[in-house]
């Protein structure tokens, strides 16, 4: 990618440097791709959305009126009434472009089944296949007992990713 600012890339970024970008608090960009695939989207009445698959198996809560700063959750789950397979959060601070990202491949996961989506082979791999690409980019990483942490050269951004069955607490 280049680094000019000017670059048509570059324009679909709210705020340069990318990693230095907040939330829009909009989650229309990030709730394209499930909602072009035919997802249900619903709301409460504190302005929370919930978008999920046709089959219930993956769903998507958008919680500007939640209980705590984590503005996205996303939830696969191997049945509808099963536990989650995974899960993932973004807090209210991420880019929704980041948000976008992800939900752009789990569309096109979605799109290929269950397999591309919820079993993608041995988890440590999984991570260790997003910390290639943040190791490129300069991540560091940390490997705790029951997940991996990456934090980027200024200390923030962080991701970090455990195990399904584990406790450990999102950060």
């Amino acid at each position: 990618m280049s680094d000019q600012q000017d670059s048509e890339r570059w324009r679909e970024y709210h705020v340069t440097p990318r990693y230095l970008a907040g939330s829009t608090f909009t989650g229309g960009p990030a709730l394209r791709p499930l909602l072009d695939l035919g997802w249900k989207l619903n709301h409460d009445d504190l302005g929370n959305v919930y978008v999920n698959a046709p089959d219930q198996t993956v769903r998507l809560s958008y919680l500007p009126e939640g209980d705590d700063d984590a503005l996205w959750k996303i939830t696969a789950f191997s049945d509808p009434f099963a536990m989650p397979r995974w899960l993932v959060t973004y807090q209210d601070s991420t880019p929704t472009e980041i948000v976008a990202g992800f939900t752009t491949a789990l569309a096109a996961a979605y799109t290929e089944g269950p397999d591309a989506y919820l079993y993608y082979g041995n988890s440590t791999l999984a991570a260790l296949d997003v910390g290639t690409r943040l190791a490129a980019a300069g991540w560091s990483h940390h490997f705790g007992t029951t997940d991996v942490s990456f934090r980027s050269r200024t200390a923030w951004p962080r991701c970090t990713y455990a195990a399904a069955n584990s406790t450990t607490q999102p950060r």
